[in-house]
């Protein structure tokens, strides 16, 4: 039995001409995580799904979000087709792919210090620079 979310979802895609896919049930690759940012996802919360033919499809539980489509398809670097999913399914498979925290080690990446001394054990009393 289909809930509600997932059948006015439905719909929707057959009204705006997008795909309604069961994201539970797909193998994401690697490949097509890659072009979009952990950032993007999480903020967005959105998965990117598949890279073929120089082509991402990327789930979205919302296909009015001007400021998250354009954020996806500036990241993306890339054309974009966007597809329908649940925010529960978006959001399990976010934390499925990109694992609890992701956004928080990729800000530390991007952060001034090298990520090889973020990953050093310090104690909180030292005092080093």
């Amino acid at each position: 039995m289909r809930l509600p979310c997932e059948l006015f979802l439905q719909e929707l895609g057959r009204t705006l001409g997008l795909p309604f896919i069961e994201i539970g049930k797909m193998d994401v690759s690697a490949k097509a995580r890659k072009k979009i940012s952990t950032k993007v996802a999480f903020k967005y919360l959105v998965l990117p799904t598949r890279f073929e033919d120089g082509i991402l499809q990327v789930a979205v539980s919302n296909p009015f979000d001007s400021a998250m489509l354009i954020a996806v398809q500036f990241d993306a670097h890339c054309p974009v087709h966007f597809a329908l999913g649940t925010r529960k399914d978006l959001a399990k498979a976010l934390n499925k792919y990109y694992g609890v925290g992701a956004e928080t080690l990729d800000e530390m990446a991007g952060a001034d210090e090298p990520l090889e001394l973020l990953a050093e054990d310090k104690e909180i009393t030292d005092r080093r620079p």
